[in-house]
């Protein structure tokens, strides 16, 4: 199959959890026969070089793009705005989507659409690259004409719904998002209505694209997680971990929820409890909760899975988000003892108390994480559950297997639209 892909990140290194979706994606298609010419927008924010996908894609070409969030941006998104004409799509789009769309990417990824013709599909990865996929749709020739399919990694409308009632948030910031989230609501409605299948990360989110944008051909397709090898290590019996993208407002918002309502309660029990957070670009509000004492923050790490492995406990405390947590499957991988919320796994049909710890009050997270740093035993018996839970239910070459049968139906539902309209 001939597909173009549409990034709206290069990613790389995969560490992060849309990066490790798009990036074990695009290896898998590349290594199962696929001709896939990339796409990307080159963000400022995680700007890298293109060599190391080349081995892994027909073709790549990205273009520099600059997202970066001023108050005076903060501001005008307070009103939703058109993509520009240049896209043919009349449609009001909030600020924060808006960032992505870029005349001259438009301009270069029609060229490259143009070179490549015919593709059997333009799979569009995440919403913010949804205006590419739907403006090339727009202008192809009916010699030419090519399905659209969103993957979608989360309902970005949800995230910014539950941010507008986080109460660590100020009343006017509250306000914005829940602006945000019913500008969202509108756009994301509208591109699942125009878009010829979702390829949803997740069954809640899969739900939101059936019963709110109408949308049949929509498919839950989680993705896979690579089993690493395990050595043995020496683990801290008094530290628990926390790893993830620190930039990323669902993961800050549930770190200062952890530290300030679940983390005292620890250390009153058991004062030498440690606490280890690491990640990419950390805010100022998550460095600030470095102590040197009883917690470390210590922003991007070379080896995760020696992070994670030699702490005894690995935290996942969301309270808000959607999608799947990859760095929950990734520590189960690694068979590693996991403590989450509802939130943190709702996409994961794993059992509380077999594979990980399901607890959303705090009184309640305190104590799982006691129990488990009083039992190793314990801790290693759910570590153990947890990476044949992974083994057996995620693999990537069974999740593209199912994104390209996907991707068939929607060929087929859509070959039949157009000779309909003939």
């Amino acid at each position: 199959m001939k597909i173009l892909l549409i990034l709206p990140r290069v990613p790389y290194p995969a560490k992060d959890g849309g990066a490790i979706v798009m990036y074990h994606t695009l290896r898998e298609l590349h290594n199962a026969g696929h001709h896939v010419d990339v796409f990307a927008l080159n963000t400022r924010k995680h700007h890298q070089e293109l060599a190391p996908l080349r081995n892994v894609c027909s073709s790549i070409t990205a273009v520099d793009i600059d997202t970066t969030v001023t108050p005076l941006k903060l501001m005008k998104g307070l009103f939703t705005r058109y993509l520009p004409k240049s896209f043919g799509i009349k449609v009001r789009i909030p600020y924060w989507l808006l960032r992505f769309s870029d005349d001259t990417a438009l301009q270069k990824v029609r060229k490259t659409f143009e070179e490549g013709a015919p593709y059997d599909v333009i799979l569009c990865e995440t919403l913010f690259t949804a205006c590419y996929g739907l403006a090339l749709r727009g202008q192809n020739n009916t010699e030419h004409r090519t399905p659209v399919v969103l993957r979608a990694h989360n309902v970005e409308n949800q995230i910014q719904e539950l941010l507008s009632h986080a109460p660590n948030r100020g009343f006017f910031e509250r306000l914005y998002r829940a602006r945000l989230a019913k500008q969202t609501y509108a756009y994301e409605t509208f591109v699942a209505q125009h878009v010829d299948g979702v390829a949803a990360i997740s069954d809640v989110d899969a739900t939101f694209f059936r019963d709110h944008a109408a949308k049949k051909l929509t498919e839950t397709i989680s993705p896979g997680i690579d089993l690493p090898d395990l050595n043995e290590m020496n683990v801290d019996c008094n530290a628990l971990c926390i790893l993830g993208s620190l930039d990323w407002e669902p993961n800050v918002e549930g770190i200062q929820w952890f530290v300030a309502n679940v983390f005292p309660l620890i250390l009153q029990a058991r004062p030498q409890t440690t606490l280890h957070i690491a990640g990419r670009k950390p805010t100022g509000s998550v460095t600030q909760l470095h102590d040197g004492h009883s917690i470390f923050v210590y922003g991007e790490i070379e080896d995760a899975l020696e992070f994670r492995r030699s702490k005894a406990v690995s935290l996942v405390p969301l309270i808000s988000g959607s999608g799947i947590r990859i760095k929950i499957l990734e520590s189960l991988a690694a068979s590693c003892a996991v403590i989450t919320t509802s939130k943190g796994c709702e996409a994961i049909d794993v059992t509380h108390g077999r594979e990980l710890s399901i607890v959303d009050e705090p009184e309640a997270f305190a104590s799982a994480c006691l129990k488990l740093l009083h039992y190793p035993l314990e801790a290693s018996r759910m570590g153990a559950a947890g990476r044949t839970f992974v083994a057996a239910h995620y693999s990537w070459t069974a999740s593209v297997g199912l994104l390209m049968e996907f991707i068939e139906r929607v060929k087929e539902s859509f070959t039949r639209r157009e000779t309909a309209d003939e």
